[in-house]
Order: structure tokens, then C-alpha cells, then sequence
């Protein structure tokens, strides 16, 4: 039988570990931590897809490639999938460390001006192009750490103008052919997939201080409209949470997004047991976010509406609250995952092995529930399981090799085990290739 001609061969590994897909429903329950390992392992890739998967000897013996790449030693793994981040911004907020350590909290850095509204300051003042070269930056470095698809969010400009800006800054780092005005070589470039989303509704800003419901028209009548007008995002969000927006007015801005074609996903009972989760639920949203102190009668109103516990442990961590309760999430059958939350106040890396080891620690997840939530839970999050989340054929060729014999190393090692190389839709990251 004449073999099958691919573009390349990845193998023969130590491991191949994949979640398994299933029936096409995100991993929940028993399933949140199911995985196919196969020893000595080979995936083999033809047009930016995987065309087949299983022991090394097998799928040589079935193919004929144009490369290979050797794994021996190492683990292949489909790439991380971070379904919330905030890496559109200008400015760190550095100095805010020393003050969360000395107590403050993030209601009190916030009403003194800080938190996200120093970073709404440095923000309105880049150019478009300055904050796509950041973000640009900022997508290299998380695909230098295995993520090869990234959610990004707007928030940082809280005005129609600032908002379209930073949505366009995304949408222009995404592109691999923008050499942004001249600012970046393309030659080689390869980088991760973009989801963008609209979260307008961040924060009141300190023009509207004091009439929240005055800014959601501006973000319902004026924003959203005009970032359906240009197709800036698939997905709306909204800090829905005591103090910033209530149940009311993100039930508001986000029934006026989804009349313009936009779906959902919320920010929800991070600090106060206010009900996002299951407003989350009703609104019928892809993914609820933080949960750290979501009500007990809120998660089998997730389960029924299949919306994801999009869980961030590092954001938990950072600011020294309680972790979101993972361990009672997937006994009540609610699918989960696992995302950074890479942001400049409360959350400043994009590092997955490191959001893993921390679910671990932190959230009593094993290491293959964190792994599932971090790849095919996560592409679940932002509704693309389709095609992104697992090594299986069909799907495209994201992978990650791993410098380590098995993918207990991820969580183990605490972010550490080197990434040898990514694939992303085939093609692999240049070595250096996140640097100017």
C-alpha cells in the first residue's frame, strides 16, 4: 500500500498526551481528566492539519514526510489554549505589588485611581500602533511558552475612540502580514491565534464616576454598535461584579451585544457572591470567569446551560484570595478551564505550565484535569473544540514539545520544563522567533 505523502512527521516521542474528545461536549465530571497517552509516539501533518496520530513505528510506516522533527525525550502535547487575557495595554503597574502586599485591596487601589484606570490612562495616550506592537510582543512571548491560541480582550480605553483602537491594535498584531507601519519585519513570522473581545464595560471611568448607568448607554448605544459596524470582536464581556456593574446593566450590555451578533462570556463573582455565574447561565454565555466566590445554587445552572467554569488561579494567587472551588465545579459536572488572566495589575504573565502548576497547588486539580483544562476545556471556553484542543486528525497541527518525558512535568516543574518548539497550524515557530 503506498504511503501517504505529509508535510511532516513529528516523532518518535516519549509521549504523545492528548485529551480525548469524545462526543464534541467540553470535558466535565470524570471525563475533566481523561487523556490517551501514547508511549513512543509519533503526529503527522499535512496542510497545517494532523492527518494521523499513534505509536511512532505505526505512523511511519503509513506515511512519507517532506521534514521531520525529531522528539525523542520528549513529550508532544496540543498547544495551550488561554481563553482570557487582558494583553492589550500600555503600562505595568509595578509599584501597585508593594502596596497589595502591604494590605490594600483591589476595591481601595482602584477608588484611589489606580488599578485599571492607571492602566486606562497610559493606554488612551498609545497610538494604535504602539499598543499593536505590544501586543504583538506579548503573543510571542506566550507562544514561546506553548499558547497557541489567545482570547484578547479590549478594557483599557473605556471611550468609543480608545475602545475601536485598542480592538484594531489586536486585530493588526494578529496579522502576520502587518508589518506595523514599518515597525515589524514579517519574514517567518508565525504566531498564535486571536480571539478578540469587547469589554467596554471594565471599569466606570472617572468621567462617569459616580453614574454607572450613564456609561453603560454610552457602551449600548455608541461602542457596541460601532465595533459590530467593523467586526472588531466576536465576543462581548463585562466586569460584572459588586461595585462596577450589577446584574442589571450587564444583562443590559450584554442583550444589546448579542442582538448585534456578538456572544458572551462574563467576568463573574470574583469578590462578591453577586450571581454572575448564573446570570452567565441565563444569558446562555460560552464561559463565566473567576467564580472564586460563586453561589452553590449557580453551578448546576452552569451545567444545564453548558457554559464553562473558566477558572484563573493565578489571579487568585496574585491577590492573595480564596481559589475558586475547582475540586466542587467537577463533581457537580461542570466542564472547566484553566486561563491566565495575563494582565498588567493582578495577573502579569501568560506562562500556562505555571497556571497549571498553580491549579494544581492551589485547586486540588491533578495534573491531567489541569492539562484538559488548559487545551480542549479551554478551546471549548472559546468554541472552537472543532478545530483546536486535542491531537486528533482533522484537527489542526498545534503542538507543543515539551523538553520532558511526560506531561506531569508541566505542573510539576512550575512553569519551567523548556518548550523545544511550538507548531502553530503547521508551521513551526522559528528559535528566537518572539524577539526582534
Amino acid at each position: 500500500m503506498a504511503r501517504q505523502r505529509v508535510d511532516l512527521l513529528v516523532g518518535p516521542a516519549a509521549q504523545v498526551a492528548t485529551p480525548v474528545g469524545g462526543d464534541g461536549r467540553p470535558p466535565a465530571g470524570p471525563a475533566q481528566g481523561r487523556l490517551s497517552l501514547i508511549p513512543g509516539g509519533a503526529v503527522a501533518v499535512r496542510g497545517g492539519r494532523i492527518v494521523d496520530v499513534g505509536p511512532y513505528a505505526e505512523v511511519a510506516a503509513r506515511v512519507e514526510p517532506a521534514a521531520t522533527l525529531d522528539a525523542r525525550g520528549r513529550t508532544v502535547l496540543p498547544g495551550f489554549v488561554d481563553p482570557h487575557t487582558h494583553l492589550c495595554f500600555a503600562g505595568w503597574r509595578a509599584e501597585e505589588f508593594g502596596r497589595r502586599l502591604a494590605g490594600a485591596t483591589y476595591q481601595e487601589i482602584l477608588a484611589a485611581g489606580g488599578g485599571i484606570l492607571d492602566t486606562v490612562r497610559h493606554t488612551r495616550a498609545a497610538s494604535e500602533v504602539k499598543l499593536a506592537g505590544l501586543v504583538r510582543e506579548r503573543l510571542l512571548e506566550v507562544l514561546r511558552f506553548g499558547t497557541t491560541t489567545v482570547e484578547v480582550k479590549s478594557g483599557y480605553g473605556l471611550t468609543t475612540a480608545d475602545e475601536l483602537k485598542m480592538l484594531r491594535a489586536i486585530r493588526r498584531a494578529a496579522d502576520p502580514g502587518d508589518d506595523l507601519d514599518g515597525t515589524w519585519p514579517c519574514e517567518g513570522l508565525v504566531l498564535p491565534e486571536v480571539v478578540p473581545t469587547f469589554l467596554g464595560a471594565h471599569a466606570v471611568p472617572a468621567e462617569f464616576r459616580g453614574d454607572p448607568d450613564a456609561y453603560v448607554d454610552r457602551v449600548v448605544h455608541e461602542m457596541l454598535p460601532a465595533v459590530a459596524r467593523e467586526g472588531l470582536a466576536e465576543y462581548v464581556d463585562v466586569f460584572c461584579e459588586a461595585g462596577v456593574f450589577d446584574l442589571d446593566q450587564t444583562r443590559r450590555v450584554v442583550r444589546a451585544a448579542q442582538a448585534l451578533g456578538l456572544r458572551a462570556r462574563l467576568h463573574a463573582d470574583e469578590l462578591a457572591p453577586l450571581g454572575g455565574a448564573g446570570l452567565a447561565a441565563e444569558l446562555g454565555a460560552a464561559s463565566a470567569d473567576h467564580l472564586l466566590r460563586i453561589r452553590d445554587e449557580d453551578i448546576p445552572r452552569l451545567r444545564a446551560a453548558g457554559t464553562v467554569a473558566t477558572l484563573l488561579p493565578g489571579t487568585a494567587l496574585f491577590l492573595g484570595e480564596p481559589f475558586a472551588p475547582a475540586r466542587k465545579l467537577i463533581a457537580a459536572g461542570v466542564p472547566v478551564a484553566l486561563a491566565s488572566d495575563y494582565n498588567p495589575g493582578t495577573q502579569p504573565s501568560g506562562n500556562m505550565a505555571l497556571v497549571m502548576a498553580i491549579a494544581c497547588l492551589g485547586m486540588g486539580l491533578t495534573p491531567a484535569e489541569a492539562l484538559v483544562a488548559s487545551t480542549l476545556g479551554a478551546a471549548h471556553a472559546l468554541e472552537r473544540a472543532d478545530r483546536i484542543g486535542s491531537i486528533e486528525p482533522g484537527k489542526q497541527a498545534d503542538l507543543v514539545i515539551l523538553g520532558a518525558p511526560s506531561y506531569e512535568h508541566l505542573a510539576y516543574r512550575l512553569g519551567t520544563a523548556r518548550v523545544a518548539a511550538v507548531l502553530k497550524a503547521g508551521k513551526i515557530a522559528p528559535a528566537g522567533g518572539w524577539e526582534r
